[in-house]
C-alpha cells in the first residue's frame, strides 16, 4: 500500500480552531468511523471538581495521576459533549469504534500515580463504551481490559479498523519504548503471543503522538513556540514500515507557521469518502488552548523523495518515487555513480534497499533519478549519512577494511538472531568460537558453519531452533553472512551450528501466484512485460508480501535486503500457467529462480541483502585487476574444451509431444572448432522468438572460443595482498586475472562464481572461483 505522504497539500479540518471541553492542550485526536465526529483527549484542567471529588484538584495532581477529558465535537467543529476517565493515561494513545450503533474509546488504562510535576501512564489497555457526562474510575464494570504486555511501565495504542489491527506503543522501563502489532481478532480475543511484530521505536525526542495505518506507523514530533524554538519551529514527521522497523522517512514541517505557540500533537487518519487523508493537530493559542486540526488532500499521493539511514549492516534507502503512473524508469546511484538499484514502473509503495557496500566513515549521498512517460527526468539527492561500522571506523565496516586488500581477518564473532535478523537471542556459547566456515555462490545457496566449544549451559543451545533463529556471522565487526539455522549438532566437547543464507527461505516457499508478465500494463498484482530482474523480485513479493499464507507479510525479512539491479537486461515477456491461462505454477520461488538463469537472471547473497542482476559482460567495469602471483598454491590454466560451443539453440519442446514446440538458434557458423552445438530448454508458455533468442545468447556467453578456465584447488586461496576487499568477492562480479607465468598468456575477464572462508582461531583462509566471460576469438 502507499505510504502517506505528511508534507502533501492540506486544508482545514472541522471548518477552523476548535474549542475542547477543558482550557489545556489536547493529547491526541481520533475520528469515528460511521458518524465521522472527532474524539480528543485532554489532561483534565486544574481547578476543576469532579463527582466524589471534595476539592477541587489542581492541574499537577491531574497529570500525575493520569486523569482525562474526553471531547465530543461534531464534523462542523462543534463541542458536542464530553466524558471524564481518572486514573487513566496521559492521552496520547486513542482509538475509536462503532459497536453496534454505539461509539466505544480506546485508551491506555490503570496509571500509576507519578510525584507532581511528572505525567502518568496507563499500563493496561481499556475499551469502553463513549457516555456523555459521565466519571469513569479504573475497575470500573463498564471497560473491557486487556493486559497484551504484563510489568509494562507505559503503553498506548492505535487502532487501525480499515486493516483489521491493533498496535501497542510500550515500555517495560528503562526509557525504551516498542511496538508491536496485532490483528484485531487476536488483541480482542486476548490471544497476546500472536503479535504480528514487535520492534523498538528509535526515535523518541520530543515525541508527540503516533497512529497505525497499514503497513507504516507514523509519527509526529515538536514542541511550541518558545525562545528557544523561534518559528517555523522543530515539529517533524517520522515514518516507520511495520514490516521491518525500519524509519523510513523523517521529515521536518514548517506548514502553518503563523499560528500561535504552534505545537504539535495530534495524529490520526481520516477514512474520507476520496481515500485515507493523514490528519494532523497544533495546539495553539493561550488557555483556553485550541485544536486545530489539518487533513492531507487524498489525491496527493505518495510524493517524491528519498531517504537515507545508517544501519549496523550498511546505510538503508527508502525512496518514493511520486504518481506510480507517470513512472517510466528509476534509478538509485551510489555517491561512485554505480547503480544501487533500478526499475521499471512503479507502485505507490517505497523503494526500500540496503546498501551492504557503503564506504564507511565519510558523507554518503545518495541520488534518486526518475523518467517519466512524457519523456521527463528528475532527480533528488538524499542527505549526507555516515556509515560508522559496529567496530568504529578502524575496524573497516560495510565494505571491508579502509584498505586496497583483502587482509587477513583479526577475528570473526557470531550472534543468533531471530528471524528476520534483527532482535539477537543472547547466547553466551556464542563466545566460545573455535571454527568458522562461509562463503557466496551464484545462482545457489551458500552454508555456514560455526562450531563452538561445549562449555556453556546446554539450556542456552536447546533455545536455539531451525528457521525461528538465524545464524549472524562478523569479520572485524561487519556482518559479512546471515542466513536461517539449518541444523544444531551437539557432540560431547562441541557444538556445531550449520545455517543456509535467505535464499534458503525461497527454497522452501511455493508458487502460489500465476506466472504471465505478458502484457505491456501491469495488472493489479503488478504482472507486466519487465526485466528478469523486475519479473523475479515482482514474484518473490507476491509470494511473500501478497499471499495469505505468508503471515506476517515478508516473514523472513527479505524483500527490504533485495538489491535490483537491472542495467543493460532487456525488457522480455515470461509466461507459464498453462494453456487456460490460469493454471498457478506450482513449483518453489528457488526453483523458479535457477530456471530464469536462462533468461538472463543471477543472483547471489551478501550479508543479509539478495543480489539480483544480470551476468557481467566484456563492458562491465571490473571490481579489480589481479594476477595468479595473488593466489596462493598451485592454480592450473586450462583450455577446456568440454563446455565450448559455437551455436546454441533455445526450444520449448518437452518429453515426447514435440509438435507444438518452437526452436530458435543463434551463434556461429564457419569456425575453426566447426560445429559444436548447445541446447538450452525453456519451460515456458508462448515464448517469442525474440525470448528464445535472448536464451540461446545467454547459453552461448562465455562458451566461444573453447575458455580458458582458472582452476583453483581446495588448497588455493587468495593471497592477503590481493588487491581485493572482501566486500568486492560478491559472485558475479568482474574480476580481471593476467599471468605471463604459464605457457597459456592470460588477460582476460572472469567472473567470480564462488567464495569460500574459513578462520580456525588464528588464520583465515579465502577461497574464490573465477569462470570466465563471453569473448570473440583473436
Amino acid at each position: 500500500m502507499a505510504v502517506l505522504d505528511p508534507l502533501g497539500p492540506s486544508d482545514v479540518y472541522l471548518s477552523g480552531p476548535v474549542t475542547l471541553s477543558e482550557r489545556t492542550v489536547h493529547q491526541q485526536a481520533a475520528i469515528e468511523p460511521v458518524t465521522g465526529e472527532v474524539f480528543a483527549t485532554q489532561v483534565i484542567q486544574g481547578g476543576r471538581q469532579l463527582q466524589g471529588e471534595s476539592a477541587p484538584v489542581d492541574s499537577a495532581a491531574r497529570n500525575a495521576r493520569g486523569d482525562l477529558a474526553i471531547s465530543r465535537v461534531s464534523t462542523a467543529g462543534e463541542l458536542v459533549d464530553n466524558m471524564y476517565v481518572r486514573r487513566f493515561d496521559h492521552g496520547s494513545g486513542l482509538g475509536v469504534e462503532n459497536r453496534d450503533g454505539a461509539t466505544w474509546i480506546w485508551t491506555a488504562y490503570d496509571a500509576a500515580e507519578r510525584p507532581a510535576g511528572q505525567n502518568a501512564h496507563g499500563r493496561l489497555i481499556a475499551r469502553y463504551p463513549y457516555q456523555p457526562g459521565t466519571v469513569l474510575d479504573v475497575g470500573t464494570a463498564t471497560a473491557e481490559v486487556f493486559e497484551p504486555i504484563p510489568g509494562a511501565t507505559s503503553i498506548t495504542p492505535s487502532l487501525d479498523l480499515t486493516h483489521s489491527q491493533v498496535g501497542i506503543r510500550y515500555s517495560l522501563g528503562g526509557g525504551n519504548l516498542r511496538y508491536r502489532i496485532y490483528s484485531y481478532a487476536d488483541f480482542t480475543a486476548r490471544n497476546f503471543d500472536a503479535f504480528i511484530t514487535d520492534f523498538p521505536q528509535t526515535d523518541t525526542d520530543l515525541f508527540q503522538s503516533w497512529t497505525l495505518y497499514g503497513r507504516y506507523i507514523y509519527q509526529v514530533h515538536g514542541s511550541g513556540y518558545s525562545d528557544d524554538n523561534p518559528p517555523p519551529g522543530n515539529a517533524r514527521f517520522v515514518i516507520l514500515d511495520t514490516f521491518t522497523g525500519r524509519t523510513i522517512r523523517t521529515v521536518p514541517f514548517t506548514g502553518y507557521p503563523d499560528l500561535v505557540t504552534r505545537e504539535p500533537e495530534a495524529l490520526t487518519v481520516w477514512e474520507s469518502p476520496a481515500g485515507p487523508r493523514l490528519v494532523y493537530g497544533f495546539a495553539t493559542d493561550a488557555a483556553p488552548r485550541l485544536m486545530r486540526l489539518y487533513a492531507v488532500k487524498a489525491d496527493a499521493g505518495p510524493g517524491t523523495w528519498i531517504e537515507a539511514e545508517a544501519t549496523d549492516q550498511g546505510i538503508a534507502l527508502a525512496a518514493s518515487l511520486g504518481d506510480p503512473a507517470t513512472v517510466q524508469s528509476w534509478t538509485i546511484t551510489r555517491p561512485d555513480g554505480t547503480v544501487l538499484t533500478s526499475g521499471t514502473g512503479a507502485t505507490g509503495d517505497p523503494v526500500l534497499a540496503v546498501d551492504a557496500l557503503a564506504p564507511p566513515c565519510r558523507d554518503n549521498i545518495y541520488v534518486l533519478t526518475i523518467e517519466r512517460t512524457d519523456g521527463s527526468t528528475s532527480s533528488l539527492s538524499s542527505s549526507p549519512v555516515a556509515y560508522i561500522p559496529p567496530g568504529g571506523c578502524e575496524s573497516g565496516g560495510a565494505v571491508g577494511p579502509t584498505g586496497s586488500n583483502v587482509g587477513c581477518a583479526t577475528a570473526y564473532t557470531a550472534r543468533i538472531h531471530w528471524r528476520g535478523g534483527a532482535l539477537e537471542l543472547p547466547v553466551a556459547a556464542m563466545d566460545d568460537i573455535t571454527e568458522i566456515s562461509w562463503g557466496r555462490t551464484a545462482d545457489d545457496v551458500s552454508e555456514a558453519t560455526v562450531t563452538l566449544a561445549r562449555c556453556g549451559p546446554c539450556h542456552e543451545i536447546e533455545d536455539i531452533h531451525p528457521w525461528v533463529h538465524e545464524l549472524t556471522i562478523y569479520r572485524d565487526g561487519e556482518l559479512v553472512w546471515q542466513g536461517p539455522v539449518r541444523r544444531v549438532r551437539v557432540r560431547r566437547n562441541e557444538v556445531i551450528i550449520e545455517a543456509l543464507d535467505v535464499v534458503a527461505w525461497l527454497d522452501r516457499l511455493n508458487n502460489t501466484f500465476r506466472v504471465d508478465y505478458s502484457t505491456t500494463t501491469p495488472d493489479s498484482m503488478g504482472r507486466r512485460k519487465g526485466t528478469i530482474v523486475y519479473i523475479a523480485r515482482n514474484h518473490i513479493r507476491l509470494a511473500l508480501e501478497e499471499s495469505a499464507l505468508s503471515v506476517p507479510p515478508d516473514y523472513p525479512g527479505i524483500m527490504d535486503y533485495i538489491v535490483a539491479d537491472e542495467s543493460g537486461l532487456p525488457t522480455i515477456k515470461v509466461e507459464k500457467d498453462g494453456s487456460s491461462n490460469t493454471t498457478i505454477w506450482t513449483e518453489y520461488l528457488g526453483t523458479m529462480l535457477r530456471e530464469w538463469n536462462d533468461r538472463g537472471l543471477h543472483f547471489t547473497t551478501v550479508g543479509r541483502s539478495l543480489v539480483l542482476r544480470g551476468w557481467p559482460t566484456e563492458n562491465t567495469p571490473a571490481q579489480a585487476r589481479i594476477s595468479l602471483g595473488d593466489l596462493v598454491g598451485e592454480v592450473e590454466v586450462v583450455r577446456d574444451g568440454e563446455p565450448a560451443a559455437t551455436y546454441a539453440f533455445a526450444t520449448t519442446q518437452q518429453g515426447e509431444d514435440i509438435s507444438k514446440g518452437l526452436t530458435v538458434g543463434t551463434g556461429r557458423t564457419g569456425t575453426p572448432y566447426g560445429r559444436l552445438d548447445t541446447i538450452v530448454r525453456i519451460q515456458e508458455d508462448d515464448p517469442t522468438e525474440a525470448d528464445l533468442r535472448s536464451a540461446a545468447r545467454d547459453a552461448l556467453a562465455g562458451r566461444y572460443p573453447a575458455p580458458m578456465v582458472i582452476q583453483i584447488p581446495q588448497s588455493a586461496q587468495l593471497a592477503p595482498q590481493a588487491p581485493l576487499l572482501m566486500a568486492q568477492l560478491v559472485p558475479g562480479e568482474r574480476v580481471d586475472i593476467y599471468d605471463d607465468e604459464h605457457c597459456f598468456a592470460l588477460e582476460q575477464g572472469f567472473a567470480l562464481s564462488d567464495m569460500e572462508v574459513t578462520w580456525d582461531g588464528s588464520r583465515e583462509r579465502v577461497s574464490v572461483g573465477l569462470i570466465p566471460l563471453d569473448q570473440e576469438v583473436p
